[in-house]
């Protein structure tokens, strides 16, 4: 199912990229999701699937160090983006939120396990209103970007506490 997702998801905007859901994560019977803004220029850009193992950017790195912290297991989590198009700029326009937030309530009929979802940095956070209309727990969180933990060590520190309730 979540192949087929992708496939229409790339269909629709031929001119961009969309990467693949790791397959060694939950896939279909997820339980947690975490939802990023976009793929990044260094991590799934590049690698072209949204893992913590595959990508090897500072983001991915953060993530496994936090991860740990909180006792999660990225083999338990389906990451995945609002704006799953990557097309080589960081930056998002309305027009792609929109479109990812539609792609996004798709996504979410497809994972009927689905219990809670992590909003990761406050791009994704455009997401708690469609995710709280669908009934799911939402934690939102911090980006665990090289400048949050550099610039705001006190907010980055806060984030594995956080994801540690995304299991309980």
């Amino acid at each position: 199912m979540l192949k087929s997702y992708v496939e229409r998801l790339r269909s629709q905007k031929p001119e961009c990229t969309v990467p693949d859901f790791d397959p060694n994560g939950p896939l279909e019977n997820a339980k947690v999701l975490f939802l990023l803004m976009k793929p990044g220029t260094r991590g799934a850009g590049e690698t072209n699937v949204v893992s913590l193992t595959a990508n090897d950017d500072q983001t991915a790195r953060n993530m496994r160090e936090l991860f740990a912290e909180a006792g999660l297991e990225a083999r338990d989590i389906l990451l995945w983006n609002v704006c799953p198009w990557y097309n080589g700029i960081r930056k998002t326009t309305s027009n792609e939120v929109k479109d990812g937030l539609d792609a996004l309530s798709e996504l979410l009929d497809l994972l009927p396990d689905l219990e809670t979802v992590v909003l990761v940095g406050n791009h994704a956070h455009t997401a708690e209103g469609l995710l709280s209309s669908k009934g799911m727990k939402v934690i939102k969180t911090a980006h665990p970007s090289p400048m949050v933990r550099n610039i705001n060590p006190a907010m980055y520190a806060a984030i594995a506490p956080a994801w540690a309730e995304a299991v309980k």
